[in-house]
């Protein structure tokens, strides 16, 4: 892994334990004037939306598994 990679990486990681709350935010406020979401709002809600989809089909197959 590059150090490009490494760095994202590691962002990744932040809006992800901020998205599910394992973290606190380090943004008192992520929204910009009249209300138009940040470049941090979208990435961050992006990547929680990919683990929501992750959890849930991880979920749905287990539901599977066991009938």
């Amino acid at each position: 892994m590059d150090k490009d990679e490494q760095k994202w990486q590691r962002i990744r990681d932040v809006l992800i334990a901020e998205g599910t709350g394992k973290a606190a935010p380090r943004i008192s406020s992520t929204r910009t004037l009249f209300g138009i979401p940040s470049a941090v709002d979208e990435a961050m809600d992006a990547i929680v939306a990919e683990q929501e989809v992750k959890y849930r089909a991880k979920r749905a197959g287990g539901r599977q598994l066991e009938k």
